[in-house]
Order: structure tokens, then sequence, then C-alpha cells
């Protein structure tokens, strides 16, 4: 009877404990934007049981004993995290995850100027690439993965030698950065030089316009494209992180992989990222061009000390390239020519956070960067070769909100090249220096947004010997230019505003412009500069309406470009008998760029909703009265496109004009159509978050030919090219 007695008691005791249950409920959210993670699980180790939330974030746990338990919180796209509980609570729990690359959302991550602002929204995010997108964009080069987007154009001589065109402006008017400092190649010097930048190692890519582009650029009118790897780590993570990926182009029958680590150790983080890719030669509906195979090779790491007061780090790049340009030319290499490039980058990055009366940081950069650049012929023999040394910093105070502004950056940047040559190269050797400080301010009056920017510029080339030539005389040359923007937002209602901008840009001649004289096999061409250059001066302005309610947005900008000493090399129609190579002299004339650009997007309902991209551009040599060289044509694209949950799919149509406004000896270039499709998938297995993407490009393996291409008449843009990406987190 005791016996039974002792069991009823512990049974009873037991009972007790265990009948003190309860029910958890909370909600997963997004670290940034702050709203619900749908369907996010949460693992409760102790018990072995997994939870899912409901499509808003929220989750209900029931019948769970009180006491203490871990709990670990997983969401496609972002990374996971867990905390720890003890039972009974007494209020709903909030958990929030910080997202991944792959969703990331459209912050400006290098950006030098803190801003929320509307404009702000208008002119920058809605060209950042990042997340779903960036996936299903992502080409072979930055140009290619940019070609998409309004305003953008592709200037190319083949699979590699690529690069951004906007506005129907290149070359020095649009500055290419990698984590916001300069990529400090010579992809901007000439068509056959590659941007030493690979797509698919960034997280996200952006195209900074209006008056921000003046703290990296005095070109303000042209745009700025940041290519973002952040290899100096910014936040510190809960745990590590680490990803795989491959890609795959079927037109180059080749692809990519990559793999990155991300660590943390006590205030500490680490660092890396390693990809290679290699490509056979591109392929057309009419063919294959030989001798435009790539291979090309990524490796960076860094690290950094991460504090409420302070963070600084260091990293170190390395890019190497190797490519071919095509042969076909008369007086060009006839059976091409192989490109062999390295860039080697250590950035150094130091942040003071002193949250005073009037600024909340001060910012330093500093960057070492070596590119050496080889063009070989078919034997082998060196046919051109650059060595380019660049040591470059800012520094600058990020000022938060006080009576005269609300948000601005005040800084000065500076630079100093060592360009030095060997095999034939018509360009001297020289050393470049310059220094530029500048200002930017946001402020508003009343509902009215403004934005303001100015940038003195400074700049003195020194050639290693000063000589007399048959186009002038080599010798130092200094320039000081000033440029500046406004920019103005008013709200006519709570769904439209209406705004424009206004700049003074002054560009520098570089000294390709200035001193060339030569052949330039690869690019087709003997190249002539002019000495007596002066700065490139223009004035701008646009005006842009945006419209957004709960289903549609409409963007619609018009702008409007007037330079009075544009700097271009002209195909003279002369010939040099040496070579047989058509002979281009840069000269300055008056130009005028005006054009309209469109973005329209439309919900629909169901997962449906569309998107419609137009972009206008016009060039005129008002000297001469004809056409300005290389504009890209009209241009649009639709897209339709079905999301639900973690699914993604879409088809869209290009449609290009024919560009019948062509310079003397410039050849016309018939319009197109194309079609593609893609299909975007996330899914979780475990631990490992996954992203796929498959793209088809030119489904229908159209003939068609891009207007800015130098080698079009020889060969076609590529046919039906279908694309895959993967990556896994984990």
């Amino acid at each position: 009877m005791r016996f039974f007695f002792y069991c009823l008691c512990f049974f009873t005791i037991t009972s007790a404990v265990f009948a003190q249950e309860t029910t958890v409920q909370g909600t997963i959210l997004d670290a940034h934007t702050n709203k619900g993670i749908p369907y996010a699980v949460i693992t409760i180790q102790r018990l072995q049981k997994s939870y899912s939330a409901n499509e808003e974030g929220k989750f209900v746990i029931k019948n769970l004993p009180n006491g203490s338990y871990h709990l670990d919180i997983r969401a496609i796209g972002y990374r996971s995290d867990h905390i720890d509980i003890t039972l009974p609570v007494s209020a709903a729990i909030a958990i929030t995850l910080s997202p991944l690359p792959i969703e990331a959302p459209a912050v400006v991550v290098t950006d030098r100027a803190s801003s929320s602002s509307k404009l702000t929204e208008l002119m920058e995010h809605d060209h950042i690439l990042h997340g779903n997108e960036l996936q299903r964009e992502l080409g072979q080069t930055l140009a290619a993965t940019l070609r998409n987007e309004a305003g953008l154009a592709v200037r190319s001589m083949g699979p590699a030698p690529a690069r951004p065109v906007i506005r129907g402006l290149s070359g020095n008017r649009v500055q290419i950065n990698e984590d916001g400092v300069p990529a400090a190649d010579l992809s901007a010097t000439s068509p056959d030089h590659a941007v030493a930048i690979d797509p698919a190692m960034m997280e996200q890519i952006e195209i900074i316009r209006g008056p921000k582009t003046l703290l990296y650029s005095p070109s303000g009118m042209g745009g700025v494209v940041n290519a973002i790897r952040d290899d100096i780590p910014r936040i510190l993570l809960h745990d590590a992180l680490f990803s795989v990926a491959g890609g795959y182009e079927s037109v180059l029958q080749g692809g990519s992989a990559l793999a990155s680590a991300e660590i943390p150790i006590g205030p500490f983080a680490f660092k890396t990222m390693g990809g290679l890719r290699s490509t056979q030669n591109i392929s057309a509906p009419t063919g294959i061009l030989s001798n435009t195979d790539i291979t090309t090779s990524h490796l960076s790491f860094g690290g950094g000390y991460i504090d409420e007061d302070a963070d600084a780090g260091a990293s170190f790049a390395q890019f190497t390239t190797q490519y071919g340009i095509p042969g076909g030319f008369i007086g060009a290499h006839p059976k091409g020519v192989r490109i062999e490039m390295l860039k080697r980058t250590v950035n150094t990055r130091t942040a003071f956070h002193i949250h005073g009366d009037f600024a909340d940081d001060i910012r330093v950069n500093l960057s070492r960067t070596f590119y050496h650049h080889t063009e070989k012929e078919s034997n082998g023999a060196v046919g051109a070769e650059f060595f380019v040394t660049t040591y470059a910093g800012n520094f600058d105070i990020i000022q938060h909100s006080n009576p005269l502004f609300d948000n601005g950056t005040i800084g000065a940047y500076f630079s100093l090249k060592y360009y030095s040559y060997g095999g034939f190269v018509f360009t001297p050797a020289n050393t470049v220096l310059e220094y530029a400080p500048y200002i930017f301010e946001e402020w508003h009056w009343g509902k009215t947004e403004f934005q303001t920017a100015l940038r003195f510029n400074y700049l003195s080339i020194s050639p290693d010997v000063e000589k007399d030539t048959r186009i002038g005389r080599i010798e130092r040359k200094d320039f000081a230019s000033l440029s500046a923007s406004i920019s103005i937002l008013h709200p006519l209602s709570d769904n439209i505003a209406l705004g424009g901008t206004f700049t003074r840009s002054n560009r520098p001649p570089t000294a390709e412009e200035l001193f060339s004289l030569g052949p330039h096999l690869a690019a087709y061409s003997f190249e002539t500069g002019n000495p007596d250059l002066p700065n490139e001066l223009g004035y701008g302005s646009e005006l842009f309406i945006h419209y957004k309610d709960t289903s549609t947005t409409v963007s619609a900008t018009g702008f409007l470009m007037n330079y009075s000493s544009f700097i271009t090399p002209r195909n003279t129609g002369d010939t040099n008998y040496a070579t047989f190579l058509p002979i281009f002299s840069t000269s300055t004339l008056a130009a005028r760029i005006w054009g309209v650009e469109t973005k329209i997007t439309q919900r629909l309902g169901y997962g449906l909703s569309t998107e419609i991209t137009g972009s206008f551009t016009v060039g005129d040599n008002m000297d001469e009265q004809r056409p300005l060289p290389m504009i890209p044509p009209l241009k649009v694209l639709v897209e339709l496109q079905y999301t639900k949950e973690n699914w993604n799919a879409g088809i869209r149509v290009e449609t290009a004009a024919s560009q019948l406004r062509t310079d003397t000896f410039e050849e016309i270039t018939n319009g197109y159509t194309i079609c593609g499709a893609y299909l975007q998938t996330r899914f979780s297995v475990g631990t490992f978050i996954n992203a796929v993407t498959v793209t088809a490009d030119n489904l229908f393996n159209t003939i068609y030919r891009n207007h800015l291409s130098r080698i079009k008449s020889i060969f076609p843009e590529p046919g039906t090219n279908i694309r895959l990406h993967w990556r896994t987190y984990f």
C-alpha cells in the first residue's frame, strides 16, 4: 500500500508540473522593412519539432511546458538566427531576420551620402540590381548584366570587351566603381579593353545619377556604375555564412563557379571569395566567331573590426582574365589578338562614428591598384603592353540633420596614377595627379525636396618625355574644372511627384585623348589625339514625373544635354596606308543629346504583373548638323511576370528600332524583335538555402545586330542562349 501511495503522489506532482503549459506566439520580421516574413520556420531543438509561420510571418505554438527553450529561425532568402526563451512569457515575441544577398534590400551599401529622401528613391533605388533581379540579368560582363535597365546600352567588341552606355554617353563620361572605388582599368580608353570586374562576384550593382554623381566624378551627366562585392565586412553576422554558386551559358559553351565565406570572431569579421570562369568561342545563328573565348579568375579576402564607435578593415583582391579579339578587318590583326589582364587591389577603410552635433561619421578610404594589360599577336609576340599603378583615397564627413541641411557629405578625393607602356603603344608614358574637394547636401522647404552638389577638380598630366610631334607639342597639361548639380522634387498629390535636375558638367580630357598617335590594331583604327583639347563643358537638364498607387507605378524622364566642347574620336574617312587602318581623330564639337526614358509597372492580381521600359536617345553634331556617332536606337522592353511564394517566372519581348541617324562613315543598323523567358525558384533543404535561375535569351534564334558593336559588320549578336545560375547558402 505504501508503494502505491508513493506512486500516486509522484504521479500527482508530475502531472501538476507538466500541466503548467503555455502558448507562444509572435512574428518573424524583416530587419530592414519591418514587415512579416511569410512561411518562416521555427525549430525547437529540445523537442526536435518545427513550426511554420503564416503568410504574414505570424506563428502560434501551443501546449509548450514551461521552461527554457532554444529556437532556431530560418526563412528562404534570410540569414538564420536563434533565440533563447523562458516560459511562460507575458507578451508576443518579435524576431527579426536579416536578408541574404540573394534577396538583399535596395540599400546603398557604399554610398558616401546617407539619405532616405524621395529623390534618392527615384534617382537611385529604381536602378539597383540585387537579389532575384541580379541573378536573372546576370551576364558575361557588367554591361551585359545592365543592358535591360532604362537608358542603358552596351558598347561591345565581342563577349569580353563590353562597357555600359548611359543616355548615349560612354567612355570616361560613365565612371565604373568597385565597392565605391574607381575600377582603375583602361576600359574607358578603347573598345577592345574589358572592364576588370566579374559581375558574378557581386552582391549588388547600382546606377547612381543626379547630384550624387559628383561625389565620384566630374562628369555629372553620364552617371556612375557601382559594383558592390563588400570585401571588407560592414556588419557582424551571428553565425558564419558560406555559399557556393555556379553558372552556365550555352552560346559560350562554358560557365562560372564561385565560393565565399564570411566568418565572425568576436568584434572581428572576415570574408573571402574566389571564382573561375571559362567559356569557348561565342556562337550566333550565322556560326561561331573564332578567338572569342574567355578565361577569368578572381580571388579576394578581407577583414575588419566592427564596433559601435568605429570600424576599420582592409582587403586584397586579384582579378585575371584572358580573352580574344576577333580579326577579319583589313589592317587589323588578321587572326585577331589575345589580351591578358591582371589587376591587384589593396583597400583600407576606416570609419569613426562620432555622432556629434554636426556630423555622424568620418570615413577614410585608401587604395592601391596595379593593372597590367598585354596584347599578343597570334605568334605570341607582344603588340602592346600597359602598366598602371594607382594610389587613391577619399576623406568624407557624413553630416546629419542640422539647421541648414537634412543630410550631406563634405569630402575630398585624390589619386596619383603612373602609366608606362611596352610594345607598339602610341601614347607616351605619363603621370596623372588629381584631387577634388566636393560637397553634397539635401534639404527640404515645405514639401519640396532639394539635392545639390558641387565639385572642384584639378588634373595634371605629365608626359615622361616632352617633344614636338605632327599633332602638336607633347608636354605637361593642367586642367581645373568646376561641376555643379541640383535636383528638385515637389509632390503634386499623394500619388504624383514632379521634379527636375540641372547640371554643369566639366570633364578634363584624358592622356589618350590628348597624346595618342599611332595604330591601334586591336581596335581596328589609327588614332590621333589633340594636345590642345580644352575641358569638356556641358549643361544638362531633365524633367521627371513619378506616379504611384497601390498597383501602378509610372516614371517618365525627359533629358537634354548641350555640350560646347564635346570630345570625341571620329572617323575622318582617311586611311593610314602604312597600316591600311581608318584614321580616327580626336576633336571637339558642339553637341546636343536629348531623349526620353519611361518605366511602367502594373500589378494585375493573382501573382501577375507587367513592366514596360522604354529608352529613346538622339545625338546631334551641332557644328556640322549631323548625327553623333554611336548613339543607341529606340528600345522597348515588355515583360509579363508571375510570382507565387518562392517561384518567379516571366516572358519578355525586346524591340529595337533601326538606327538610321548615323555619322559619316558609320553603318546603319536594322531594327529587331527578340523574345526571352525565365524561371526562378528558392527552396531550402535542411540548413541549405538555394536560389536557382534559368533564363532563355533570343528564344527564336533571331539574327540581329547591336548598333554599338564594333564587330557588327562581321558577326551578329548571340543566338538562343540558355543561362543557368544556382547559388546555395549554408
